[in-house]
Protein backbone atom coordinates (compact mmCIF):
# COMPACT_ATOMS: atom_id res chain seq x y z
CA UNK A 1 0.00 0.00 0.00
CA UNK A 2 1.39 3.25 -1.20
CA UNK A 3 1.17 6.08 1.64
CA UNK A 4 0.62 9.90 0.79
CA UNK A 5 1.85 12.27 3.41
CA UNK A 6 1.36 15.89 3.58
CA UNK A 7 2.75 17.99 6.44
CA UNK A 8 1.81 21.77 7.32
CA UNK A 9 4.49 24.20 9.27
CA UNK A 10 2.05 26.59 10.66
CA UNK A 11 2.65 29.98 11.44
CA UNK A 12 1.48 32.83 12.13
CA UNK A 13 1.31 34.46 8.57
CA UNK A 14 1.59 31.16 6.35
CA UNK A 15 1.06 27.92 5.96
CA UNK A 16 3.95 25.87 4.18
CA UNK A 17 2.72 22.37 3.30
CA UNK A 18 5.03 19.48 1.40
CA UNK A 19 3.59 15.85 -0.29
CA UNK A 20 5.68 12.97 0.12
CA UNK A 21 6.14 11.01 -2.10
CA UNK A 22 5.26 13.26 -4.66
CA UNK A 23 7.45 16.43 -3.75
CA UNK A 24 4.22 18.36 -4.22
CA UNK A 25 5.01 22.05 -2.15
CA UNK A 26 2.33 24.93 -1.14
CA UNK A 27 2.45 27.88 0.70
CA UNK A 28 -1.32 29.72 1.62
CA UNK A 29 -2.09 32.42 4.01
CA UNK A 30 -3.06 31.52 7.52
CA UNK A 31 -6.61 33.02 7.09
CA UNK A 32 -10.01 31.61 6.16
CA UNK A 33 -9.32 32.23 2.33
CA UNK A 34 -6.04 30.35 2.84
CA UNK A 35 -7.53 27.36 4.70
CA UNK A 36 -10.06 27.40 2.46
CA UNK A 37 -7.45 27.07 -0.19
CA UNK A 38 -5.32 24.62 1.14
CA UNK A 39 -8.19 22.06 1.47
CA UNK A 40 -9.20 22.29 -1.87
CA UNK A 41 -5.33 21.83 -3.24
CA UNK A 42 -5.44 18.78 -0.88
Amino acid sequence: MNKTICGVDVSKEWLDTHVVPSGAAGRFRNDAAGIAELAAWC
